[in-house]
């Protein structure tokens, strides 16, 4: 039986994997796919201005080293305690979802039809890709006061 982190874990990438059909809208639409994060605090927090407890959308910057930058600074922010990030790379886009319970990724990969590029299918892969964030210090400790996970 799961213990309630990973119950949390598993409903999370539960709701990441029905926001990928949009995906394809917005690439029908755009031809492409703008990086953004989602963030689900650990707890309610006044987020530019306004008191949040639900999943946060952030864009990010194109250029690579400032993304990442963006991506630790609103972990921190936020006191997240998951992250989901989307972004086009050269053969696919990937969305990876990660809690310190893990990660869970599906890559939609990108195909060449003349002139046009398509998404294919989403690939789903368990504890593969990973964003890469130090979950321990932001989840950890005195911090943990008020958190809405145990």
């Amino acid at each position: 039986m799961p213990d309630s982190l990973e119950l949390i874990h598993q409903d999370l990438a539960e709701e990441v994997s029905w926001g990928i059909p949009s995906l394809y809208n917005t690439w029908a639409e755009h031809r492409q796919i703008d990086p953004f994060i989602i963030i689900w605090p650990s707890r309610t927090i006044n987020f530019k201005g306004q008191l949040v407890n639900d999943s946060i959308p952030i864009q990010l910057p194109d250029e690579r080293a400032e993304r990442s930058r963006a991506i630790s600074a609103a972990v921190k922010e936020t006191t997240a305690w998951a992250l989901m990030l989307c972004e086009q790379r050269a053969e696919a886009v990937v969305v990876i979802f990660e809690s310190p319970m893990g990660t869970k990724s599906w890559h939609l990969p990108l195909s060449k039809h003349g002139d046009v590029l398509t998404l294919g299918e989403p690939r789903e892969r368990v504890n593969t890709d990973y964003i890469g964030v130090l979950w321990r210090p932001v989840t950890a400790g005195a911090d943990r006061e008020g958190s809405r996970y145990p």
